[in-house]
């Protein structure tokens, strides 16, 4: 998802945020997340900068309002398989989860 997550009780939203990950549930698809990083007060001040966000459409403005309050929020990689590829799914999602805590700890 490209955004930060809603905040609670804003169910209008939840259909566009499930729109890129129930997609794999409905499908029966293994997926899964690894946390990378959080998100910084930096990210959220340029989320409000029109030069690197514009915000042109009404969902455009959605995402940027969401990110309020999203300081320490985690962001993650989604990793999707093939239908009985779960083993592949959780051997990328390991890998990718040893690669950074190995950048993080040198």
């Amino acid at each position: 998802m490209p955004t930060a997550a809603p905040m609670a009780g804003t169910d209008k939203k939840l259909l566009s945020c499930s729109s890129y990950t129930a997609i794999w549930n409905v499908l029966n698809y293994p997926a899964g997340i690894v946390p990378v990083t959080k998100v910084t007060s930096g990210d959220v001040a340029k989320t409000f900068d029109p030069t690197c966000f514009p915000a042109k459409t009404k969902t455009e403005q959605m995402m940027r309002d969401d990110a309020r309050g999203s300081e320490g929020l985690p962001i993650t990689v989604q990793v999707a398989g093939l239908p009985y590829t779960e083993e592949m799914v959780l051997r990328v999602m390991a890998e990718l989860e040893g690669a950074i805590k190995s950048k993080f700890q040198s």
